[in-house]
């Protein structure tokens, strides 16, 4: 991230704001004092703000109800209107735009008051002739609505921005490879200016930058946090928890195609922004893993394959005759206990990789000695539980308790005197509780996945219980469709909730990773037209 110091005259300022609105790559900050010294003054624009923002909603509220008239979907960024928004203002067309908007207010609000009163007809249909007479004026106001949003953004960069007695001084931020740009643009205008790297008491703003797959999992991040600009951004460690956590609780084919097809599909027909469109693209993606775990956990809409067999083709071994059905590793629901273990094994597995995380954090900070002392014995501990298991008991009750006195030695160190040193060990190993208490949060994923499993099986035996008859056939169709579909719903909200709340309280809760300010870029507004006004696309934004 390089940080822009603008100065420019205050009376040639708009200008200059709203060339770097239309570069679309430039941040604004609050120029603080620590850039002005204390020899600079700050203005308040509340009165001018507070103005344009009305005159907005109204221009908004005009533009609804003429659409009303000429039978016109409103419809955001379509840009009905390609006109340069500079030639608009300049052919005089703005100030035409202006004039309709104030005769369409009006004659909106007396219209609104006579039905609101004691109608009179006569007046009314005055007025509504008068509204339909502007109506042909539409897509010009769309135009000048878009311009004062845009002037509204100028007055709120202005705010920010630092004065003395003949200069506005502004503090940006944008991303490295748009400097070029920038310098290129500025360079044609009344101004002065420095671009510089960051200093080290300085707070950047954050821009992530993720692929499409990990992208569609930055709104859990978002959720506790935006990265910090001198850490890194988890979201691609997050995002494959996410994906085999989603996949454990909705291990299903069928499901899984759906959601692909509505998920990544859907939200491009539909028009989806922001949060919600990376929530169905990440319903899309982790329909894939739905489908790789129902290949092998056994899901094909439930047992629907096996029911058809036995109650439409009469084929009473049917998962002998079609083993692959019935899972190519294990059956989730015949080896329940297998099936916990492995919903366990992943929440062992991610809470290690958070320890990992906190470990390299903590010697990128030069606390080595903090990291290797509080969290190397943790992973003797958890090496000693495995070794339980898998290897020999005594080797691995042993390897525990080596693990165990290297935290009572090593955990209450900052504490003077030995009793209370190792009283804070003590409490170290107390912290057994909360790593017991985070893996039992991954049961999350195994109770919706046997909940799923239960439901699919009961919708498929109520589906075929008429058998291989007409009305077997339409009794099978209409459960089916409403069954899987209240059974796909109910999987859909559970797993985005567990999921989302499994990563907040066992990965982000652990790792000081999140806190930094979200890079937003200043943009013209083309809630109804495209802006053509700008010349150069900049790629990094």
């Amino acid at each position: 991230m390089k940080k822009l110091v603008l100065a420019a005259p205050c009376d040639g300022v708009d200008s200059v704001i709203k060339k770097l609105i239309s570069l679309r790559c430039i941040a604004i900050d609050e120029f603080s004092q620590k850039e002005s010294a204390g020899l600079l003054n700050k203005k308040s624009y509340d009165g001018e703000i507070n103005a344009k923002s009305t005159r907005v909603d109204d221009i908004q509220s005009v533009i609804v109800a003429l659409s009303k008239y000429t039978k016109t979907r409103i419809s955001l960024g379509d840009g009905r209107k390609k006109r340069d928004r500079d030639e608009f203002v300049s052919s005089g067309d703005y100030d035409t735009a202006c004039s309709v908007f104030e005769k369409a207010h009006s004659a909106i609000s007396a219209l609104d008051a006579q039905k609101d009163g004691q109608e009179d007809n006569e007046k009314i249909n005055a007025l509504v002739g008068e509204i339909s007479a502007l109506a042909c004026h539409l897509n010009d106001l769309c135009m000048l609505y878009d311009i004062e949003k845009t002037n509204l953004e100028v007055i709120k960069v202005k705010e920010k921005a630092a004065y003395s007695d003949t200069c506005a001084f502004i503090l940006g931020w944008m991303p490295k490879k748009a400097q070029e740009i920038v310098e290129i643009a500025l360079s044609e205008l009344l101004c002065a200016y420095e671009i510089t790297d960051p200093d080290e008491d300085d707070e950047p703003p954050v821009r992530v930058s993720n692929n499409f797959v990990t992208r569609c999992f930055e709104w859990i991040t978002s959720g506790f946090g935006t990265p910090k600009y001198y850490s890194f951004d988890p979201t691609l460690i997050m995002s494959i928890f996410c994906f085999l956590g989603f996949g454990l609780m909705i291990h299903d084919v069928g499901y899984g195609l759906i959601l692909s097809i509505l998920g990544l599909a859907g939200s491009r027909l539909v028009g989806m922004r922001g949060k919600s469109k990376k929530i169905f693209n990440m319903l899309g993606v982790c329909g894939f893993s739905s489908m790789i775990f129902g290949v092998l956990l056994g899901g094909w809409f439930g047992n629907m394959p096996y029911a058809i067999m036995q109650n439409f083709l009469g084929i009473e071994n049917a998962a002998e005759v079609m083993p692959f059905f019935d899972g190519v590793w294990f059956k989730a629901a015949k080896n329940p206990i297998f099936y916990l273990a492995l919903c366990l094994g992943l929440g062992a597995i991610q809470i290690i990789v958070r320890m990992i995380v906190r470990l390299v954090l903590l010697c990128r900070e030069g606390r080595v000695m903090d990291a290797m002392l509080d969290i190397i014995p943790w992973f003797v501990v958890f090496a000693g539980i495995a070794v339980v298991f898998a290897i020999n008991l005594v080797a691995g009750l042993i390897t525990i308790g080596v693990g165990a006195l290297m935290i009572l030695a090593f955990h209450g160190r900052e504490k003077k005197g030995l009793l209370a040193r190792l009283g804070g060990g003590a409490l170290g190993i107390g912290k057994i509780l909360i790593y017991v208490i985070g893996l039992a949060n991954f049961l999350k994923i195994f109770v919706v996945g046997i909940s799923i499993g239960i439901l699919t099986h009961y919708v498929n035996l109520l589906s075929t219980l008429a058998g291989n008859t007409t009305w077997g056939y339409v009794l099978f169709a209409v459960v089916s469709v409403i069954g899987h579909g209240i059974c796909l719903a109910f999987a859909a909200i559970s797993s985005v909730a567990f999921v989302k709340s499994i990563q907040h309280s066992e990965f982000f809760k652990h790792i000081d990773v999140c806190g930094g300010g979200e890079f937003v870029a200043l943009e013209p507004c083309e809630e109804y037209t495209l802006d053509v006004c700008r010349k150069v696309k900049v790629e990094a934004v």
